[in-house]
């Protein structure tokens, strides 16, 4: 009897032994070796599915990532814009030229979008490209105005929206800025290098496409200043 007493009583210390063993171990199983370091960097450029499908049962890390990490985009200094006579609007701010309107009949994915930007001139006027989402939200007006076309739209005066959609590309991915908050609420990009902000000005509305997707140009470029004038 006591033979079979300590024989039932080594069998539950066994038992409990394992129980302890997995338990400690199945955490770290379960999460497939990503500490929270590894779990946020792959929150900067993935979806939480992709990372869950590396990282099981990760997503308690994954929501304090999502807060840890934000990117948010930086505004360029208040512009200061001035029509100028042959077409174009120039910020003596920022030192850039911008085209009055959007590139008519243009919608293109953002990859050809760079294309055309890069090969487009007009008069003497060569060097264009897409503009960073903090210089294209810097067009944007916080009510909705009147623009030249007599159109209302969350544009400032100087500019034409055109008659389209007007969703334009800006060159800014969700690696550089995955946190942006419009009056429309807040939006979170985790696709990383694969997804590129927008702006719509017909909305008021800031957001992200895949670089797949198609969108309209609105182009811009840099002007050079001769600092030794000053």
């Amino acid at each position: 009897m006591l033979v079979k007493k300590c024989f039932f009583k080594q069998i539950f210390l066994l038992s409990t032994i394992i129980t302890l063993i997995i338990f400690v171990i199945t955490p770290s199983l379960a999460f497939g070796n990503c500490n929270k370091e590894d779990v946020c960097k792959m929150a900067n450029k993935m979806s939480p599915f992709s990372i869950l499908d590396q990282c099981p049962e990760s997503a308690p890390i994954i929501a304090q990532c999502k807060t840890s990490a934000r990117l948010n985009v930086k505004d360029i200094p208040t512009p200061e814009f001035v029509s100028l006579e042959g077409g174009g609007i120039r910020d003596l701010k920022n030192n850039l030229l911008w085209m009055q309107t959007e590139i008519p009949n243009e919608k293109k994915n953002f990859n050809d979008a760079i294309r055309f930007a890069k090969s487009y001139s007009i008069g003497n006027q060569a060097n264009w490209r897409l503009p960073t989402l903090p210089e294209l939200k810097s067009l944007m007006s916080k009510t909705r105005l009147r623009t030249r076309s007599g159109k209302r739209s969350y544009l400032l005066a100087p500019f034409d929206d055109g008659v389209q959609w007007n969703q334009y590309w800006t060159t800014t991915d969700c690696n550089s800025v995955n946190f942006i908050s419009d009056k429309y609420g807040k939006k979170h990009c985790q696709e990383g290098e694969s997804s590129v902000w927008f702006v719509n000005f017909k909305l008021g509305a800031i957001g992200w496409n895949f670089k797949k997707s198609i969108n309209q140009i609105w182009l811009v470029k840099d002007i050079q200043v001769d600092r030794t004038l000053n």
